[in-house]
């Protein structure tokens, strides 16, 4: 979940999706994480499901 977003700086965007997509108490079996590119979070431990775009 590495990637510079074109800025030069990481893209945390990945550490704060897994962060809120990890079981809570509210949310035993974690969060889906909705995403164009779900092998981004293989081996993770979280449900990724694919989205796609519809023209």
């Amino acid at each position: 979940m590495t990637g510079d977003g074109g800025k030069g700086e990481p893209d945390w965007s990945g550490a704060h999706v897994l962060r809120l997509a990890l079981p809570t108490v509210e949310w035993p079996r974690g969060r889906p994480v909705l995403t164009r590119e779900p092998i981004r979070y293989r081996g993770t431990g979280v449900r990724a499901l694919r989205i796609t775009e519809l023209n």
